[in-house]
């Protein structure tokens, strides 16, 4: 559901931009020389090389430093306001930075469905983990109100725990969980399970999650992969690796954003 309102939005801003990209395309007067160009006069003065600011800011731009890209392609344009690849570059950086966004509105709209179901069920670990998901996607999204709710079963569950390092060890498997270290989580969950029933509510669901664990660490390889390949212009081998990603985890804003990216490179 995530991937086909992305997909079919994402559509729509491309043939959006694609006017601009043809206009910039026009330029016919490109500086490829590349050679080391002076910038100002007296102590301010420096050199930059052209090809390099543009290597630089190209590399910047696939490992999701858009603001580090933006600023060396601004160095060349300083100097050669008219060169064609920092003019795209330039225009690619301001597309891309309206398709994070919309990516993002979209997950978080469905990570908010996710927490809303969480906080009805009573259930602290998913919903604090959800709140984390949407805050690290946008900051400024209003879940203060879900959060005095998950408190409140925090310190309800609590409150029945009367070993207090049983109930250290809760509040340390709501960290784990809410930080993605689901299978510390899930141990301590099912430690507390053996005393407390009101655990045992969350002993197959913590299981569940631990998958996601292991999956991280095969999307954090897959997402190398495909720049490893993009580095060398395998753009079609890139994607291979990125699609092997969506199946473990479509939601996820770098898999996407990157697949975007090369998109953009092959249009």
């Amino acid at each position: 559901m995530i991937m086909k309102k992305i997909l079919f939005s994402g559509f729509l801003i491309v043939l959006a931009s694609s006017f601009s990209l043809a206009g910039i395309k026009s330029y016919d007067n490109e500086d490829t020389s590349g050679n080391t160009v002076q910038t100002g006069t007296g102590a301010e003065s420096k050199k930059i090389n052209i090809n390099k600011e543009l290597a630089k800011a190209k590399n910047a731009y696939f490992h999701d430093e858009l603001d580090k890209a933006e600023q060396y392609v601004n160095n060349v344009l300083n100097v050669s306001y008219d060169n064609i690849k920092a003019m795209e570059l330039r225009n690619k950086i301001l597309v891309l930075r309206e398709k994070i966004s919309f990516f993002k509105r979209s997950v978080v709209n469905d990570y908010s469905i996710e927490l809303k179901r969480a906080v009805k069920d009573g259930n602290c670990y998913e919903g604090f983990l959800f709140v984390k998901k949407i805050s690290s996607l946008i900051p400024d999204e209003d879940v203060n109100s879900y959060i005095m709710r998950l408190n409140e079963e925090k310190n309800l569950i609590a409150s029945t725990i009367e070993n207090e390092n049983d109930r250290k060890e809760f509040l340390n498997s709501l960290e784990y969980f809410q930080n993605g270290k689901f299978i510390k989580a899930s141990k301590l969950i099912c430690k507390l399970a053996a005393k407390y029933p009101k655990f045992e509510d969350f002993v197959g669901m913590s299981r569940a999650y631990i998958i996601q664990e292991t999956n991280t660490k095969r999307i954090d390889m897959y997402y190398r992969e495909a720049l490893r390949n993009i580095r060398y212009n395998r753009y079609g081998k890139a994607k291979d690796y990125i699609e092997l990603g969506y199946i473990l985890q479509p939601e996820n804003i770098k898999l996407i954003t990157l697949m975007e990216q090369i998109n953009m490179e092959l249009m």
